[in-house]
Protein backbone atom coordinates (compact mmCIF):
# COMPACT_ATOMS: atom_id res chain seq x y z
CA UNK A 1 0.00 0.00 0.00
CA UNK A 2 1.57 3.61 -0.75
CA UNK A 3 2.52 5.80 1.62
CA UNK A 4 0.30 9.25 2.10
CA UNK A 5 2.76 10.96 0.58
CA UNK A 6 3.08 9.03 -2.54
CA UNK A 7 -0.52 9.34 -3.06
CA UNK A 8 -1.58 12.15 -6.10
CA UNK A 9 -4.29 13.80 -4.22
CA UNK A 10 -4.58 17.20 -5.71
CA UNK A 11 -5.52 15.55 -9.48
CA UNK A 12 -7.92 13.34 -7.69
CA UNK A 13 -9.91 16.23 -5.91
CA UNK A 14 -10.67 17.55 -9.17
CA UNK A 15 -11.13 14.70 -11.38
CA UNK A 16 -13.23 12.90 -9.45
CA UNK A 17 -16.06 15.17 -8.90
CA UNK A 18 -16.20 16.29 -12.12
CA UNK A 19 -15.88 12.67 -13.47
CA UNK A 20 -18.81 12.10 -11.62
CA UNK A 21 -20.66 15.07 -12.86
CA UNK A 22 -20.46 14.06 -16.16
CA UNK A 23 -21.26 10.68 -15.23
CA UNK A 24 -24.58 11.41 -13.31
CA UNK A 25 -25.53 13.77 -16.65
CA UNK A 26 -25.24 10.42 -18.83
CA UNK A 27 -27.19 8.26 -16.04
CA UNK A 28 -29.94 10.06 -14.84
CA UNK A 29 -31.75 6.92 -13.79
CA UNK A 30 -28.83 6.22 -10.83
CA UNK A 31 -28.16 10.02 -10.34
CA UNK A 32 -28.84 9.45 -6.50
CA UNK A 33 -26.66 6.63 -5.95
CA UNK A 34 -23.88 7.76 -8.09
CA UNK A 35 -24.38 10.97 -6.27
CA UNK A 36 -23.78 10.27 -3.13
CA UNK A 37 -21.23 7.53 -3.66
CA UNK A 38 -18.64 10.31 -5.65
CA UNK A 39 -19.67 12.83 -2.73
CA UNK A 40 -18.32 10.38 -0.20
CA UNK A 41 -15.36 9.81 -2.28
CA UNK A 42 -14.43 13.28 -3.09
CA UNK A 43 -14.68 14.10 0.60
CA UNK A 44 -12.62 11.59 1.73
CA UNK A 45 -9.86 12.81 -0.80
CA UNK A 46 -10.62 15.85 0.55
CA UNK A 47 -9.84 15.45 4.20
CA UNK A 48 -7.10 13.07 3.06
CA UNK A 49 -5.17 16.07 1.56
CA UNK A 50 -5.23 17.84 4.29
CA UNK A 51 -3.35 15.28 6.68
CA UNK A 52 -0.91 14.60 3.15
CA UNK A 53 -0.41 18.52 3.59
CA UNK A 54 0.22 18.75 7.81
CA UNK A 55 2.80 15.39 7.49
CA UNK A 56 4.58 16.81 4.61
CA UNK A 57 4.34 20.17 3.21
CA UNK A 58 3.57 22.32 0.47
CA UNK A 59 2.25 19.46 -2.11
CA UNK A 60 2.21 20.25 -6.01
CA UNK A 61 1.57 18.69 -9.21
CA UNK A 62 1.46 19.11 -12.82
CA UNK A 63 -1.35 18.32 -14.72
CA UNK A 64 -0.40 16.22 -17.38
CA UNK A 65 3.22 16.73 -17.16
CA UNK A 66 2.95 20.12 -18.31
CA UNK A 67 3.53 22.66 -15.89
CA UNK A 68 2.97 26.57 -15.89
CA UNK A 69 3.24 28.68 -18.28
CA UNK A 70 2.13 26.16 -21.14
CA UNK A 71 0.09 23.71 -18.72
CA UNK A 72 -1.86 23.53 -15.01
CA UNK A 73 -0.14 23.23 -12.11
CA UNK A 74 -2.08 22.46 -8.78
CA UNK A 75 -0.75 23.35 -5.37
CA UNK A 76 -1.85 22.83 -1.66
CA UNK A 77 -0.37 24.83 1.29
CA UNK A 78 -2.26 24.88 4.64
CA UNK A 79 -4.82 27.46 3.56
CA UNK A 80 -5.63 25.84 0.34
CA UNK A 81 -6.02 22.40 2.01
CA UNK A 82 -7.89 23.35 4.76
CA UNK A 83 -10.34 25.33 2.41
CA UNK A 84 -10.70 21.75 0.72
CA UNK A 85 -11.18 20.06 3.64
CA UNK A 86 -14.00 22.17 4.60
CA UNK A 87 -15.55 21.18 1.06
CA UNK A 88 -15.39 17.92 2.01
CA UNK A 89 -17.11 18.44 5.44
CA UNK A 90 -19.65 20.31 3.97
CA UNK A 91 -20.11 18.47 0.88
CA UNK A 92 -20.52 15.01 2.72
CA UNK A 93 -23.63 16.25 4.76
CA UNK A 94 -25.37 18.23 2.17
CA UNK A 95 -24.13 14.93 -0.51
CA UNK A 96 -26.47 12.65 2.30
CA UNK A 97 -29.25 15.63 3.02
CA UNK A 98 -29.68 15.90 -0.91
CA UNK A 99 -30.28 12.35 -1.66
CA UNK A 100 -32.96 12.50 0.77
CA UNK A 101 -34.32 15.66 0.55
CA UNK A 102 -34.94 15.39 -3.35
CA UNK A 103 -36.88 12.32 -3.40
CA UNK A 104 -39.94 11.17 -5.32
CA UNK A 105 -42.38 13.78 -4.51
CA UNK A 106 -39.98 16.67 -5.59
CA UNK A 107 -40.36 15.76 -8.98
CA UNK A 108 -37.84 14.07 -11.12
CA UNK A 109 -36.22 18.04 -12.49
CA UNK A 110 -34.72 18.78 -9.67
CA UNK A 111 -33.25 15.53 -9.12
CA UNK A 112 -32.08 14.97 -12.46
CA UNK A 113 -30.26 18.54 -12.83
CA UNK A 114 -29.28 18.50 -8.78
CA UNK A 115 -26.73 15.98 -8.67
CA UNK A 116 -24.10 16.95 -11.72
CA UNK A 117 -24.28 20.62 -10.91
CA UNK A 118 -23.89 19.96 -7.43
CA UNK A 119 -20.79 17.99 -8.44
CA UNK A 120 -19.47 20.50 -10.47
CA UNK A 121 -19.72 23.16 -8.39
CA UNK A 122 -17.91 20.94 -5.86
CA UNK A 123 -15.34 20.49 -8.91
CA UNK A 124 -14.93 24.31 -9.05
CA UNK A 125 -14.26 24.76 -5.53
CA UNK A 126 -11.17 22.05 -5.28
CA UNK A 127 -9.69 23.57 -8.30
CA UNK A 128 -10.02 26.82 -7.05
CA UNK A 129 -8.71 26.10 -3.77
CA UNK A 130 -5.69 24.77 -5.59
CA UNK A 131 -5.25 26.59 -8.39
CA UNK A 132 -1.55 27.67 -8.40
CA UNK A 133 -1.67 30.63 -10.96
CA UNK A 134 -4.11 33.77 -11.28
CA UNK A 135 -5.38 32.83 -14.57
CA UNK A 136 -6.49 29.39 -13.14
CA UNK A 137 -8.08 30.72 -9.91
CA UNK A 138 -10.06 33.48 -12.95
CA UNK A 139 -11.33 30.31 -14.38
CA UNK A 140 -12.57 28.33 -11.93
CA UNK A 141 -14.07 30.87 -10.31
CA UNK A 142 -16.50 31.95 -13.17
CA UNK A 143 -16.89 28.40 -13.30
CA UNK A 144 -18.22 27.94 -9.28
CA UNK A 145 -20.45 31.28 -10.47
CA UNK A 146 -21.94 29.10 -13.36
CA UNK A 147 -22.83 26.38 -11.53
CA UNK A 148 -23.95 28.40 -8.69
CA UNK A 149 -26.09 30.29 -10.71
CA UNK A 150 -27.69 27.15 -12.10
CA UNK A 151 -28.16 25.42 -8.75
CA UNK A 152 -29.92 28.21 -7.64
CA UNK A 153 -32.25 27.93 -11.33
CA UNK A 154 -33.50 24.88 -9.51
CA UNK A 155 -35.96 27.16 -7.55
CA UNK A 156 -37.91 30.44 -8.53
CA UNK A 157 -36.70 32.25 -12.21
CA UNK A 158 -37.11 35.23 -10.87
CA UNK A 159 -34.42 34.29 -8.09
CA UNK A 160 -31.97 33.41 -10.52
CA UNK A 161 -32.20 36.22 -12.44
CA UNK A 162 -31.33 38.61 -9.47
CA UNK A 163 -28.30 36.36 -8.32
CA UNK A 164 -27.03 36.37 -11.80
CA UNK A 165 -27.54 40.22 -12.55
CA UNK A 166 -26.01 40.54 -8.95
CA UNK A 167 -23.41 38.01 -8.76
CA UNK A 168 -21.68 38.92 -12.18
CA UNK A 169 -21.52 42.55 -10.12
CA UNK A 170 -20.03 41.24 -6.27
CA UNK A 171 -19.55 37.64 -5.91
CA UNK A 172 -18.64 37.88 -1.92
CA UNK A 173 -21.82 39.99 -0.79
CA UNK A 174 -20.21 42.69 1.36
CA UNK A 175 -22.22 45.21 2.44
CA UNK A 176 -23.40 46.90 1.19
CA UNK A 177 -23.46 45.18 -1.76
CA UNK A 178 -24.92 41.91 0.07
CA UNK A 179 -28.91 42.76 -1.52
CA UNK A 180 -28.28 39.86 -3.54
CA UNK A 181 -27.55 37.42 -0.96
CA UNK A 182 -30.83 37.18 1.11
CA UNK A 183 -33.48 36.33 -1.16
CA UNK A 184 -30.95 33.83 -3.28
CA UNK A 185 -30.30 31.89 -0.19
CA UNK A 186 -33.60 32.18 1.20
CA UNK A 187 -35.92 31.00 -1.65
CA UNK A 188 -33.20 28.02 -2.78
CA UNK A 189 -33.66 24.12 -1.82
CA UNK A 190 -32.32 23.66 1.31
CA UNK A 191 -29.14 22.01 0.34
CA UNK A 192 -28.43 24.66 -2.13
CA UNK A 193 -29.09 27.31 0.77
CA UNK A 194 -26.63 25.33 2.44
CA UNK A 195 -23.66 24.71 0.22
CA UNK A 196 -23.97 29.01 -1.14
CA UNK A 197 -23.51 30.02 2.34
CA UNK A 198 -21.00 28.06 3.39
CA UNK A 199 -18.71 27.20 0.44
CA UNK A 200 -19.51 29.61 -2.91
CA UNK A 201 -19.21 33.31 -1.05
CA UNK A 202 -16.14 31.99 0.66
CA UNK A 203 -14.67 31.38 -2.47
CA UNK A 204 -14.06 34.79 -3.48
CA UNK A 205 -12.76 35.51 -0.36
CA UNK A 206 -10.31 33.20 -0.71
CA UNK A 207 -8.76 34.81 -3.80
CA UNK A 208 -9.21 37.80 -1.38
CA UNK A 209 -6.65 36.28 0.95
CA UNK A 210 -4.80 35.16 -1.51
CA UNK A 211 -3.98 38.27 -3.98
CA UNK A 212 -3.61 40.98 0.02
CA UNK A 213 -1.42 38.28 1.71
CA UNK A 214 0.74 36.59 -0.94
CA UNK A 215 0.29 38.61 -4.24
CA UNK A 216 0.26 42.24 -3.22
CA UNK A 217 0.78 42.90 0.18
CA UNK A 218 2.58 46.05 -0.49
CA UNK A 219 -1.32 47.17 -1.55
CA UNK A 220 -2.35 47.37 1.85
CA UNK A 221 -2.52 51.04 3.30
CA UNK A 222 -3.94 51.88 6.09
CA UNK A 223 -6.82 54.02 4.18
CA UNK A 224 -7.53 50.66 2.43
CA UNK A 225 -7.60 48.27 5.03
CA UNK A 226 -9.66 50.10 7.56
CA UNK A 227 -12.14 50.58 4.55
CA UNK A 228 -12.75 47.17 3.97
CA UNK A 229 -12.83 46.68 7.88
CA UNK A 230 -15.79 49.39 8.27
CA UNK A 231 -17.75 47.67 5.28
CA UNK A 232 -16.83 44.36 7.32
CA UNK A 233 -18.05 46.16 10.68
CA UNK A 234 -21.49 47.69 9.07
CA UNK A 235 -21.94 43.90 7.13
CA UNK A 236 -21.81 42.34 10.81
CA UNK A 237 -24.54 44.98 12.73
CA UNK A 238 -26.47 45.20 9.46
CA UNK A 239 -26.63 41.60 9.09
CA UNK A 240 -27.51 40.92 12.73
CA UNK A 241 -30.20 43.38 13.05
CA UNK A 242 -31.96 42.20 9.14
CA UNK A 243 -31.82 38.89 11.07
CA UNK A 244 -33.17 40.04 14.19
CA UNK A 245 -36.43 41.52 12.82
CA UNK A 246 -36.80 38.54 9.37
CA UNK A 247 -40.13 37.17 9.34
CA UNK A 248 -39.12 34.19 7.50
CA UNK A 249 -36.35 31.33 9.31
CA UNK A 250 -34.55 30.67 6.33
CA UNK A 251 -34.78 35.01 5.55
CA UNK A 252 -33.30 34.87 8.91
CA UNK A 253 -30.45 32.62 8.47
CA UNK A 254 -29.50 34.35 5.02
CA UNK A 255 -29.13 37.70 6.75
CA UNK A 256 -26.87 36.00 9.59
CA UNK A 257 -24.42 34.87 6.56
CA UNK A 258 -24.10 38.39 5.77
CA UNK A 259 -23.38 39.62 9.27
CA UNK A 260 -20.95 36.60 9.63
CA UNK A 261 -19.09 37.80 6.40
CA UNK A 262 -18.41 40.79 8.17
CA UNK A 263 -16.27 39.64 10.47
CA UNK A 264 -14.00 37.71 7.58
CA UNK A 265 -13.17 41.61 6.50
CA UNK A 266 -11.59 42.77 10.26
CA UNK A 267 -8.32 40.70 8.77
CA UNK A 268 -7.57 43.38 6.91
CA UNK A 269 -7.21 45.98 9.63
CA UNK A 270 -5.76 43.51 12.23
CA UNK A 271 -3.52 41.84 10.64
CA UNK A 272 -2.17 43.38 7.55
CA UNK A 273 1.13 45.28 8.72
CA UNK A 274 0.22 44.47 12.14
CA UNK A 275 2.28 42.77 15.24
CA UNK A 276 -0.84 40.24 15.55
CA UNK A 277 -0.59 39.68 12.10
CA UNK A 278 -0.28 36.03 12.12
CA UNK A 279 -2.77 35.79 15.28
CA UNK A 280 -5.82 38.06 13.03
CA UNK A 281 -5.34 36.01 10.30
CA UNK A 282 -5.92 32.62 11.71
CA UNK A 283 -8.87 33.52 13.67
CA UNK A 284 -10.10 34.76 10.57
CA UNK A 285 -9.88 31.32 9.08
CA UNK A 286 -11.01 29.52 12.43
CA UNK A 287 -14.56 31.76 12.34
CA UNK A 288 -14.26 31.19 8.03
CA UNK A 289 -14.18 27.20 8.83
CA UNK A 290 -16.48 27.58 12.01
CA UNK A 291 -19.13 29.72 10.29
CA UNK A 292 -18.79 27.03 6.80
CA UNK A 293 -19.95 24.25 9.06
CA UNK A 294 -22.19 25.78 11.49
CA UNK A 295 -24.54 27.95 8.99
CA UNK A 296 -24.61 25.03 6.79
CA UNK A 297 -25.95 23.16 10.03
CA UNK A 298 -28.69 26.19 10.19
CA UNK A 299 -29.95 25.82 6.28
CA UNK A 300 -30.11 21.80 6.64
CA UNK A 301 -31.89 22.23 10.11
CA UNK A 302 -34.13 24.99 8.33
CA UNK A 303 -35.13 22.91 5.18
CA UNK A 304 -36.15 20.03 7.78
CA UNK A 305 -38.62 22.40 9.80
CA UNK A 306 -39.64 23.26 6.01
CA UNK A 307 -40.27 20.38 4.65
CA UNK A 308 -42.12 19.26 7.88
CA UNK A 309 -44.43 22.04 8.11
CA UNK A 310 -44.58 23.04 4.69
CA UNK A 311 -43.55 26.84 5.87
CA UNK A 312 -40.55 28.95 7.66
CA UNK A 313 -42.26 31.56 8.94
CA UNK A 314 -40.62 32.14 12.43
CA UNK A 315 -43.58 33.24 14.78
CA UNK A 316 -45.38 29.69 13.17
CA UNK A 317 -42.67 27.13 14.18
CA UNK A 318 -44.05 27.18 18.01
CA UNK A 319 -44.13 23.18 19.15
CA UNK A 320 -41.30 22.80 16.79
CA UNK A 321 -38.70 21.76 19.09
CA UNK A 322 -41.77 18.88 20.35
CA UNK A 323 -42.60 17.03 16.76
CA UNK A 324 -38.79 17.79 15.96
CA UNK A 325 -36.07 17.95 18.48
CA UNK A 326 -32.94 16.80 17.01
CA UNK A 327 -33.17 19.44 13.79
CA UNK A 328 -33.92 22.06 16.75
CA UNK A 329 -30.89 20.52 18.56
CA UNK A 330 -28.82 21.22 15.61
CA UNK A 331 -29.96 24.78 14.56
CA UNK A 332 -29.40 25.69 18.55
CA UNK A 333 -26.10 24.12 18.41
CA UNK A 334 -24.88 26.00 15.27
CA UNK A 335 -26.50 29.14 16.86
CA UNK A 336 -23.77 28.80 19.34
CA UNK A 337 -20.91 28.98 17.03
CA UNK A 338 -22.16 32.30 15.38
CA UNK A 339 -22.76 33.37 18.52
CA UNK A 340 -19.03 32.57 19.60
CA UNK A 341 -19.66 31.02 23.38
CA UNK A 342 -17.04 28.28 24.20
CA UNK A 343 -16.02 26.13 23.16
CA UNK A 344 -17.10 25.65 19.44
CA UNK A 345 -15.09 26.98 16.66
CA UNK A 346 -16.71 30.68 16.43
CA UNK A 347 -15.18 31.15 20.36
CA UNK A 348 -11.99 30.55 18.97
CA UNK A 349 -11.61 32.73 15.96
CA UNK A 350 -13.87 35.64 17.85
CA UNK A 351 -11.08 35.20 20.95
CA UNK A 352 -7.90 35.27 18.77
CA UNK A 353 -9.36 38.10 16.94
CA UNK A 354 -10.90 40.39 19.99
CA UNK A 355 -6.91 40.06 21.63
CA UNK A 356 -5.30 40.70 18.40
CA UNK A 357 -7.66 44.11 18.51
CA UNK A 358 -6.80 44.86 21.95
CA UNK A 359 -3.17 43.95 21.70
CA UNK A 360 -3.02 46.65 18.63
CA UNK A 361 -4.96 49.22 20.46
CA UNK A 362 -7.23 48.95 17.84
CA UNK A 363 -10.48 48.66 20.21
CA UNK A 364 -13.37 49.30 18.15
CA UNK A 365 -13.07 46.22 16.06
CA UNK A 366 -12.92 44.41 19.47
CA UNK A 367 -17.07 46.42 20.36
CA UNK A 368 -18.09 45.57 16.87
CA UNK A 369 -17.51 41.68 17.83
CA UNK A 370 -19.20 42.06 21.08
CA UNK A 371 -21.95 43.95 19.57
CA UNK A 372 -22.24 41.18 16.45
CA UNK A 373 -22.12 38.66 19.14
CA UNK A 374 -24.82 39.83 21.04
CA UNK A 375 -27.09 40.64 17.70
CA UNK A 376 -26.64 36.64 17.15
CA UNK A 377 -27.49 35.53 20.18
CA UNK A 378 -30.93 37.31 20.44
CA UNK A 379 -31.43 36.20 16.61
CA UNK A 380 -30.93 32.41 17.80
CA UNK A 381 -32.78 32.81 21.10
CA UNK A 382 -35.48 33.90 19.09
CA UNK A 383 -36.01 31.35 17.14
CA UNK A 384 -35.58 29.12 19.97
CA UNK A 385 -38.28 30.75 21.70
CA UNK A 386 -40.90 30.09 18.72
CA UNK A 387 -39.81 26.48 19.09
CA UNK A 388 -39.87 25.85 22.68
CA UNK A 389 -43.36 27.19 23.31
CA UNK A 390 -45.10 24.09 23.61
CA UNK A 391 -48.32 24.22 22.20
CA UNK A 392 -51.57 22.63 23.91
CA UNK A 393 -52.59 18.66 23.50
CA UNK A 394 -50.45 16.40 21.69
CA UNK A 395 -47.09 18.30 19.41
CA UNK A 396 -47.95 17.71 15.92
CA UNK A 397 -47.29 14.72 13.37
CA UNK A 398 -44.15 15.55 11.62
CA UNK A 399 -41.96 13.38 10.25
CA UNK A 400 -38.89 13.88 8.05
CA UNK A 401 -36.45 11.12 6.80
CA UNK A 402 -33.47 10.95 9.32
CA UNK A 403 -30.62 11.95 7.21
CA UNK A 404 -32.44 15.41 6.86
CA UNK A 405 -31.77 15.67 10.59
CA UNK A 406 -28.68 13.80 11.51
CA UNK A 407 -26.75 15.73 8.76
CA UNK A 408 -27.70 18.85 10.13
CA UNK A 409 -26.82 17.66 13.28
CA UNK A 410 -23.45 16.32 11.87
CA UNK A 411 -22.35 20.04 10.84
CA UNK A 412 -23.15 21.23 14.05
CA UNK A 413 -21.24 19.19 15.84
CA UNK A 414 -18.38 20.01 13.42
CA UNK A 415 -18.52 23.77 14.53
CA UNK A 416 -18.39 22.59 17.98
CA UNK A 417 -15.33 20.32 17.79
CA UNK A 418 -13.25 22.91 16.04
CA UNK A 419 -12.55 24.66 18.77
CA UNK A 420 -10.93 21.86 20.61
CA UNK A 421 -8.82 21.38 16.73
CA UNK A 422 -7.67 24.97 17.30
CA UNK A 423 -4.00 24.64 17.93
CA UNK A 424 -3.96 21.91 14.89
CA UNK A 425 -5.70 23.94 12.39
CA UNK A 426 -3.35 26.99 13.60
CA UNK A 427 -0.29 25.06 13.02
CA UNK A 428 -1.30 23.61 9.58
CA UNK A 429 -2.43 27.06 8.22
CA UNK A 430 1.89 27.78 8.90
CA UNK A 431 2.13 25.86 6.37
CA UNK A 432 3.20 28.19 3.30
CA UNK A 433 1.80 31.13 4.96
CA UNK A 434 2.62 33.99 3.95
CA UNK A 435 4.88 36.87 5.81
CA UNK A 436 3.35 39.50 7.58
CA UNK A 437 3.85 42.06 10.56
CA UNK A 438 7.00 43.39 11.35
CA UNK A 439 8.76 41.00 8.91
CA UNK A 440 6.59 42.64 5.80
CA UNK A 441 6.88 45.60 6.93
CA UNK A 442 10.83 45.66 6.93
CA UNK A 443 10.84 43.80 3.52
CA UNK A 444 8.79 46.61 2.37
CA UNK A 445 11.60 48.80 3.02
Amino acid sequence: MPQLAELPLLPWAVALPLGGAALVFVVRERAQAIGLAVGVASAAVGLLLALQVATGGVQHHAVGGWGAPLGIDLAADGLSALMVAMTSVVGLWVSLYSSAYFGAGDGGHQRAYFWPLWLLLWTALNALFLAADSFNAYVTLELLGLSAVALVALAAAAVALGVITAGLVLKTALFPFHFWLPPAHASAPAPVSAVLSALVVKASFYLLLRFWFWVLPEAATPVVTNLLGLLGALAVLWGGLRALTAERLKLLVAYSTVAQLGYLFLVFPLALGSVEGFTAWGGVALLLLAHATAKAGMFLSAGAILKASAHDGVSGIDGTAQALPVTVFAFALAGVSLVGLPPTGGFAGKWILLNAALATGQWWWAAVLLAGSLLAAAYTVRVLTHAFTRLPGEPPACVVPARLEWSAVALAVTALVLGFAAGEILELLRVGAPVSGPVLMEQLR
